[in-house]
């Protein structure tokens, strides 16, 4: 199977020039066809493309991507994910202690609109 870059493109739904930046990256490696200035991509290039997305949508550079799928072994790619998987917590961690805070101070901004209410209620004024 061969396709050209504008099938990939809708294939994939992902952008002619994301496809050329993943080839100048050595992501993929499309054959030039022969008296012809255009590329083919084979299945191989398809399945690089695949994962590239895959890698990039858990926030893995791009160079780092080329290394675990043309030079790097199952150890590196481990070793990139359980990186990604500690940023991630430290994350969830961040935005659950400001959470907590957000609604500590919505507890006491609600708090002190109860007791000015409160405060008007009694005052000589309304007597």
């Amino acid at each position: 199977m061969s396709l050209r870059i504008g099938e990939v493109s809708k294939l994939l739904n992902i952008s002619i020039e994301t496809i050329r930046f993943y080839e100048s990256e050595n992501i993929i490696k499309p054959s030039r066809i022969q008296g012809s200035k255009h590329r083919q991509y084979e299945t191989w290039d398809l399945f690089y493309l695949m994962e590239c997305l895959k890698y990039r949508s858990l926030g893995i550079p791009v160079k780092e991507i080329s290394k675990i799928l043309h030079n790097e072994t199952l150890d590196y790619y481990l070793e990139r994910i359980k990186n990604k998987k500690e940023t991630v917590q430290k994350n969830i961690q961040y935005e659950m202690l400001l959470l907590e805070k957000l609604n500590n101070d919505m507890d006491a901004m609600e708090e002190e609109e109860k007791q000015k209410a409160t405060d008007y209620s009694r005052s000589p004024a309304s007597w």
